[in-house]
């Protein structure tokens, strides 16, 4: 969160040299480069927010799960039992 923060600050300090000066080449690169800063935290920002994402979502596979035997689990058990009868 910090970075955001200090990417915004030298965002809003661009735009505010951009606006003292006369020369419209320097203004328009302060301005690109204030586009930039911009940018950089709002990328942090989508980076941060996937990783909340995945660790909820990996806070749920967490839980332990029971599961149902499945049908074709014991069919295969018999199987394999029924098989070794035969030899």
């Amino acid at each position: 969160m910090a970075f955001n923060k200090e990417c915004m600050s030298h965002a809003r300090e661009c735009v505010r040299l951009a606006g003292l000066t006369e020369n419209k080449t320097i203004r328009d690169q302060l301005l690109d480069i204030a586009q930039r800063w911009t940018a950089a935290a709002q990328s942090q920002r989508r980076s941060d927010d996937a990783r909340v994402v995945s660790l909820h979502k990996r806070r749920k596979q967490t839980k332990p799960r029971r599961r149902k035997p499945s049908s074709s689990g014991l069919e295969k058990v018999q199987k394999g039992s029924a098989g070794a009868k035969r030899h």
